[in-house]
């Protein structure tokens, strides 16, 4: 069984991101993107070069299926959250995927 794992990303300042967020964005197999453009920036700033895949409200009806079965067959997912208020991401849209089984 893989893991998922919910990693907070700056907005504007690429200088707030922290070892560890680089550490597992780097480790994973696969990255989940809200926007896979404005991720790819973070990603070039950090050397980062983990596969990657657009997953947002509009294709997670599409997406989430496979997901999770990729994360069930072993494989290490992280969906990367962007936003002023991120780290307090049970709060806001993400909630209904952390909450999930």
């Amino acid at each position: 069984m893989g893991k998922l794992y919910l990693v907070p990303t700056p907005v504007g300042n690429l200088e707030d991101m922290t070892f560890r967020a680089i550490r597992v964005l780097k480790e994973v197999d696969l990255v989940l993107a809200e926007d896979t453009r404005t991720s790819s920036m973070l990603f070039r700033k950090f050397e980062i070069r983990t596969p990657m895949a657009s997953h947002h409200k509009f294709n997670e009806h599409k997406t989430s299926a496979s997901i999770a079965e990729k994360i069930a067959a072993g494989m290490n997912v992280e969906e990367h959250i962007r936003g002023q208020f991120a780290i307090a991401c049970h709060n806001g849209p993400h909630q209904r995927k952390m909450t999930c089984n």
